[in-house]
Formats: C-alpha cells, structure tokens, sequence
C-alpha cells in the first residue's frame, strides 16, 4: 500500500505543474525560517528590541534634530565592523563628517560611502548593496531624497505625495530582495509638524508617508535626555558625554512599547554600564534611594554612593556582573563591558545646565 503524501508534499507536488511557480514552500519552524539577529552594539537597543537586529528587514531611526540618529547609526555601523561586517553608508544629505564618526568608533576607511543625485538613484544603489550581500546599509536620511521629478521642476510646481508614491513602490519591489540576501537596511527619518487642528490628534509624523513605517520590523524614536546632568564636561569645560532616549514604537520581532536611556561618551561610543544600570534600576534589582545604589546578590548587600562608584563596585565583582547578566538576559556580546570600558563618567561639580531640545 502506498504511503499517503502529506500536505506539504501534496502542495509541492501540485506547485511542480506550474512551470512559472517560484515561491518557496516550507514549514514555519523549519531552520532556513528562523530569524538570525545582529548585536547593534548598543545595549540597550539590543534590550528594547529583544534580540538585536532582525537580518534581512528594514528599520527606522527617526525623531528631531541633533537627536542623535545618524550617531546611534554611526555607533551600529562600528559594532559591524568590530566582526568583520560590511557597512555602506547612502548620503543623500552631504552631512558625513569622518572625523566625527571616528570618535565613536566608526572605521571610516572601511567604511563604502555613496552620494546619490536623486531618490531613483538611491533606491538603484540599495538594490545593488543587496545584490552585493552588503551586511548593514545606512540611508541618510528618507527626509532628504528628492525625486527626478522635483529636481527638474520649478518651486511654484506640486509635487505632493511623490515621496511617499516612491517609498511605497520601491519597498514592495525590495523587501523579498532583502530577506533572500540577509541586508539590515536603517533609514533614517525627520519629524514634521502634522496639520492637525486640536489636542486629540497627532501633531507629529515621519516624512514619506505610511509605507516605511508599514515594512519596517524595528522603529526607534531618538531624543536628547533634558534633565539636569544629562550632559557632562571635561575639566576644561568642554561637553564630552550626552544621554540619549530610546522609545521602540513598533517591533516586528518582539514586544514593542519599551523604552530607556543610555550614555553615549563621545571618545568611544555607548556606556554600556550606565545602560545595564538603568535597566536593573528599571526592573527593581537595582534600588535608589538619594544618592545611594543598593544592589542584593544571593543575599550579599551591595551599596555604593553615587552611580561611578557603583560602575566601579561591579567592576571588581564578577558575581554580581554575572547576576545581573543572568537576570537582564544580556548577549554575550556584552558581558565583558567591565574588562573592556574602564572609561570615568563622574558627574562634574555644579552642572546645571539644562540642553534644549526634546525630551
């Protein structure tokens, strides 16, 4: 008696007959099916996310200006390149600066930078990244593409929507593209005022319509951290350190809606410590109360005067690191931040100021 097909093979089967078939057919938790992640680097993205970049997808770093979403680009691109990635820069704003970029780690002489005349032609070089297998491709920024069609035409001509029309055809064309060559492509994205006319509607959005935020697996709002301190100065009174708000508006691969701070140190890139502090704060294993940090490990009690002094008391504690670790669920990629980051981030005596900006 002939054993009887299951359904995929039935389905196979039938799919051979169709000489033009070429979708791909498998079961969900076949192996070639599971999502392969990429650490960014920075810590707590890599929390909000859930597991680090999704390969293959698209994401968006958008939020106001000097936010920081070109530098947490910059800072993704270096962690690529300390494991052998390719990184390929798309400038459609003509703002690079090496120089900056270095400071935070960004190999710039590794790094593939390409200056589109047009939205067609970024699109066109995207599609050619990915046919390459480029490991991480950085567009910056959406706000700044200017279709063929607007570059030849005169001020007074309308050209409404254009961008959003674009996005939204070339997204459909590339995504399977995308998936197949395992290209994380980041967009970055500017905030425009909405016209809305009360309270209860958006006052904000994204520049090229809904199709981004629709393809997209990972989008992030980046904003400056307002409070006092926030920002630090060296002994000559020279800013050298700034924080940074992440707010995961929507995740394709994990739970969305999470949010948190981190310290990014101009001279080398993220604290991760100030990171994993936050988060143990945020979770409750990690108390405050003034200026003291308390800290229960197996029942040893940890306090430390100030969050330096606490950085430096988990330094010397790998118990500790490791329970927090454990407990955090933190990559391997960053459980050696203590051996490897022995930067001082002790707040100056007196900084009061106050950066403008968003919270």
């Amino acid at each position: 008696m002939a054993k009887e097909l299951s359904f995929i093979e039935r389905l196979k089967k039938e799919m051979e007959k169709d000489k033009k078939a070429a979708a791909k057919v498998s079961l969900m938790a076949d192996e070639e099916n599971k999502i392969v992640y990429e650490p960014s680097g920075i810590l707590l993205l890599d929390y909000l996310s859930g597991k680090g970049l999704p390969k293959g997808r698209w994401m968006e770093i958008f939020g106001a200006e000097s936010g920081g979403k070109s530098l947490i680009s910059a800072l993704i691109g270096a962690s690529f390149q300390k494991r052998g990635k390719n990184v390929v820069w798309i400038d459609m704003e003509r703002t690079t600066d090496p120089e900056w970029y270095k400071r935070v780690g960004l190999d710039t002489e590794k790094v593939v930078l390409i200056k589109p005349e047009s939205a067609e032609e970024a699109f066109d070089r995207l599609n050619d990244c990915i046919a390459a297998k480029a490991d991480l491709v950085i567009i910056d920024s959406v706000a700044s593409m200017a279709t063929q069609t607007e570059m030849e035409s005169d001020a007074s001509q309308q050209t409404m929507a254009i961008m959003a029309r674009m996005l939204s055809t070339q997204l459909r064309k590339l995504t399977s593209k995308l998936a197949d060559a395992g290209t994380i492509v980041i967009m970055i994205n500017q905030l425009r005022s909405t016209m809305a006319v009360n309270k209860y509607m958006a006052q904000e959005t994204t520049t090229g319509g809904k199709a981004l935020p629709f393809y997209c697996s990972l989008r992030f709002r980046v904003s400056r951290v307002t409070a006092p301190g926030s920002y630090l100065k060296d002994e000559n009174d020279i800013y050298k350190a700034h924080t940074i708000k992440l707010r995961n508006i929507k995740n394709k691969v994990g739970a969305p809606g999470r949010e948190g701070t981190f310290m990014l140190i101009y001279d080398g890139g993220p604290d991760n410590r100030t990171a994993l502090v936050a988060l143990a704060m945020q979770k409750g294993y990690i108390t405050k109360g003034g200026a003291w940090y308390t800290l229960n490990v197996n029942g040893q009690e940890i306090r430390a005067c100030g969050e330096q002094a606490l950085i430096t008391k988990l330094a010397e504690n790998k118990e500790a690191q490791e329970f927090l670790f454990d407990a955090l669920e933190i990559h391997p990629l960053y459980r050696n931040m203590f051996e490897t980051d022995t930067r001082a981030i002790e707040l100056p005596n007196g900084i009061d100021e106050i950066a403008e900006g968003e919270d």
